[in-house]
């Protein structure tokens, strides 16, 4: 079906996302490591991927630029560049400022690389073959989520946290030598302007200001003068850059794309999904090791069969997406996920482990069948520029939802199990008031007991809530789909009561 060439192009882009996401999904269950060797607590610990995210986000609105200026292929070599020289800094660190430069050094590569794949890929391709293409590519780049938690839990347990760090040097160095020898220079599409740095520097602000917001959410409460007024210059900051990027000849984002409606539901929910998959990747490894104590390893390999299954689905959903509508695709998998989501929120501390797998794995499958086809109904009208554009603003929403997911359901999370707590105590207390065993020695076995059901209690309370969040936010997508697609659906209806045949799929 494809020549050598082309073959090796697919592997070159597919490895690079590989090693790339890698880092990204490796850092979770070393929390507890690397927070006791750095003398860190979770929020300080939770800035290790949150950091990651949001410089990734950023640097995914460069890409476009790189690749008009100096074309994909040395865009990609300077990305595994950065990656080895944070991947050796990350390995090296001594405390929590140099954890995080190289972090945000492996989220800057990653940011520059998350978006090559579907430009190179776009220019590869013809039109009708871009969906299996997609699969195909996604099979490899999913085996990053799929083998991410296993991979550093193995480090962890017969290494240490600074594994996860080493391992990436090979990984990105096997990257960059594929890239030397397979991707071909290509011609940048035009000739050098001046880069919208104001614009970069405003959204950098909107970002940064974002995430503190919600950083001193959790420290000082949403109630307190600081978050109201970090919230105001983020909310200004954000106005102003829309307006900024409206004047520019050569915008950072082309809000141009949002006038194709298709194109910017679709966004909503790349958003979404990207929320509900990094979310996920962090809570439910989280809770199955404080709340079900499983080893880092163990946590791990509970995550490997949902992700094989997404990974080995791919396939498959691009050659759907390249034989029937899109809009069916997308609505299926949706609901697919949906129920998973919901199945998911309805386990609790009585509840197998391998329930929560099987939940887990339909999400995934879910998450597989729509992907390709949101990628390929959002690409399919973009050509030149305009489609290095949709490519960065596709993965600019999916990672801009990871780093939300992230930083707002650690946060749920640890708020969540906090309250529960206290009114799990509360009880407790008036129950052990009302029995006599009030001046229960702390120390005593039952006391433990107590303490340990307790905290199992308000962990999966914290886990359900997550989802539960998750799964409203899912439902308003399958809303705004089915308002979107309606217009659409009437439309063939008429045509095919005009023509007297069947209506056409």
């Amino acid at each position: 079906m494809f020549n050598r060439q082309t073959v090796a192009c697919i592997f070159t882009v597919g490895l690079g996302s590989f090693s790339t996401l890698l880092s990204s999904t490796t850092i979770e269950v070393a929390f507890v490591q690397v927070m006791g060797e750095l003398a860190m607590d979770l929020s300080e610990a939770h800035w290790t991927v949150s950091l990651y995210m949001v410089v990734m986000t950023i640097a995914m609105l460069l890409t476009a630029d790189l690749v008009n200026r100096i074309g994909c292929r040395y865009t990609f070599i300077v990305s595994f560049i950065i990656m080895i020289s944070g991947s050796l800094i990350g390995a090296l660190a001594d405390g929590l400022f140099s954890l995080l430069c190289g972090r945000a050094l492996q989220g800057f590569a990653a940011g520059l690389q998350a978006p090559l794949a579907t430009i190179i890929l776009g220019r590869i391709f013809a039109r009708e073959k871009m969906g299996i293409a997609m699969g195909f590519f996604g099979a490899i780049m999913l085996l990053a989520p799929a083998l991410g938690p296993v991979i550093g839990g193995y480090l962890i347990d017969f290494m240490s946290w600074r594994g996860l760090f080493a391992f990436q040097i090979p990984m990105a160095a096997l990257s960059l030598l594929c890239a030397l020898i397979f991707l071909n220079p290509d011609k940048p599409h035009q000739a050098a302007y001046a880069y919208d740095w104001a614009g970069l520097c405003i959204l950098t602000g909107v970002l940064s200001g974002f995430f503190i917001s919600l950083q001193l959410a959790e420290e000082v409460g949403m109630y307190a003068t600081e978050f109201a007024i970090s919230c105001g210059v983020s909310a200004l900051l954000a106005l102003m850059f829309y307006f900024f990027e409206k004047q520019t000849a050569q915008p950072l984002v082309n809000f141009a794309l949002f006038k194709d409606t298709v194109f910017s539901v679709n966004i909503v929910v790349i958003c979404v999904l990207g929320i509900f998959l990094f979310s996920s990747i962090l809570i439910v490894p989280l809770y199955l090791l404080e709340i079900r104590g499983l080893s880092a390893r163990q946590a791990g390999e509970a995550l490997l069969i949902p992700g094989l299954i997404m990974a080995f689905m791919a396939p498959f959903s691009g050659w759907l997406s390249d034989r029937f509508p899109p809009r069916e695709i997308i609505l299926c998998g949706l609901l697919i996920n949906t129920y998973a989501i919901w199945l998911t929120a309805q386990q609790d501390v009585s509840s197998a482990i391998i329930a929560i797998v099987v939940a887990t794995s339909l999400s995934r499958i879910g998450m597989s069948v729509m992907l390709p086809s949101l990628y390929v109904s959002s690409l399919r009208h973009l050509e030149g520029p305009m489609l290095a554009y949709g490519s960065s603003m596709i993965n600019f929403a999916r990672q801009i939802g990871g780093a939300l997911g992230v930083m707002l359901f650690s946060l749920l999370y640890e708020r969540s199990k906090l309250i529960a707590s206290d009114q799990l105590w509360q009880s407790a207390g008036n129950a052990m008031e009302s029995t006599g065993y009030l001046s229960l020695d702390a120390t005593s076995r039952e006391y433990s007991r107590i303490e340990q059901g307790i905290h199992a209690l308000s962990g999966t309370t914290a886990f359900q809530s997550v989802f539960y969040l998750n799964l409203l936010m899912n439902i308003i997508c399958l809303g705004l789909l089915l308002l979107t697609y309606l217009p659409a659906w009437r439309a063939t209806l008429r045509k095919s009561q005009t023509s007297g045949g069947p209506a056409s799929p």
